[in-house]
């Protein structure tokens, strides 16, 4: 059984589904994501349908998607580079230092970090 099914049977058994993903076509042929949100319509305590709403989250995924291979580029790059590296966040406050750093200097990443805040 799909996705789309089981999640309506379980709106029409009462519940509610505040987020559910799928991956479908769209009429051009592009591969596309949208995710959806569903709630029982009750009238008189008994349900009688339910009300959907939908929207496409394409972007969304693919953006996710890019960030997550540049974290993944920046990681391996702080693991393989021959210079010091350090990431700030926007208060100016060190959150990483590479690897190399203890090599360089003889000081431990944890000693390098706490000295740097």
């Amino acid at each position: 059984m799909g996705k789309a099914v089981t999640d309506t049977m379980r709106i029409f058994s009462g519940e509610e589904i505040l987020s559910s993903v799928y991956r479908f076509i769209a009429k051009d042929g592009a591969m596309k994501f949208g995710e959806v949100k569903g709630v029982p319509f009750k009238r008189d305590g008994h349900i009688e349908g339910s009300i959907s709403v939908a929207r496409d989250i394409t972007k969304r995924i693919e953006l996710e998607k890019s960030l997550s291979d540049i974290e993944e580029r920046i990681k391996t790059y702080f693991t393989l580079s021959d210079d010091i590296l350090f990431s700030y966040d926007n208060q100016l406050k060190v959150l990483n230092v590479s690897p190399n750093v203890e090599r360089l200097t003889g000081t431990s990443q944890r000693n390098s970090l706490e000295g740097l805040q």
